[in-house]
């Protein structure tokens, strides 16, 4: 039964050990995300988290260890993965003269949806930033541009939907309707990768945790391990 879930699995991460300029913050992690499933990576602040995301997307070279994508290695900017991946990390990126509505409409054209402009204007409807579709991105509060990353991300068409701390500055109606827009996913078949610190995140989503510990050591546990080493306050 593992076997044949590791053969399935969208990405595979063996042996990978994740730092800056050859040193290692944290490793090495293996774990495998089947479609349909969500792994939640937890840990300590400052532990790795983020740069063990970032490494398993592409963003940054690992120290050792490699990424599988469908049982091959992973290759960021191939067409393979631009068509079958989404990401949302930390960072914020918006292209230079364009407002809200048409940073989602680029996605939009880009996969030729058809009638874009009312699945544009549901996009921003649904993610609370109508009104603001012809605002500049930088203009916006910090919430209404993760809302707005969030929509581009959800609008892309997408078999593995990676995140980084979505949760962040988002109020608690808007986290509920996150964790609802990540279930519809998970039923769809996407698998799921993200970086959180809310429990009910995990709790409503995860199939597995990978944490990571202060050491730079990472342990595979179950949800109730991860929520149970989070709620003691090991992560904050």
């Amino acid at each position: 039964m593992m076997n044949e879930l590791v053969k399935e699995a969208l990405i595979n991460v063996e042996g990978l050990v994740s730092g800056y300029e050859g040193e290692p913050i944290c490793g090495p992690a293996n774990f495998f995300v089947p479609p349909a499933s969500c792994t939640a990576i937890i840990g300590d602040n400052g532990a790795g988290k983020s740069t063990l995301l970032r490494t398993i997307t592409g963003r940054q070279f690992p120290i050792e260890g490699s990424v599988l994508f469908e049982g091959a290695p992973r290759v960021e900017g191939s067409l393979k993965w631009r068509s079958n991946v989404a990401v949302l990390l930390d960072d914020e990126f918006f292209l230079p003269n364009l407002n809200a509505e048409e940073h989602i409409k680029v996605i939009a054209l880009s996969y030729n949806f058809e009638d874009p402009d009312s699945q544009v204007e549901d996009a921003l409807r649904r993610w609370g930033i109508y009104d603001k579709k012809r605002s500049n991105p930088m203009l916006m509060s910090s919430g209404q541009r993760r809302r707005l990353l969030l929509a581009a991300a959800f609008m892309r068409p997408s078999r593995l939907l990676m995140l980084d701390e979505p949760e962040q500055r988002l109020d608690p109606c808007m986290r509920r309707f996150l964790i609802a827009q990540l279930q519809d996913k998970l039923k769809q078949g996407t698998a799921v990768v993200i970086v959180t610190h809310d429990t009910k995140f995990i709790e409503a989503l995860a199939n597995e945790c990978i944490c990571i510990k202060n050491s730079g050591e990472i342990e595979s546990m179950r949800v109730s391990a991860g929520v149970e080493f989070i709620s003691k306050g090991v992560a904050s």
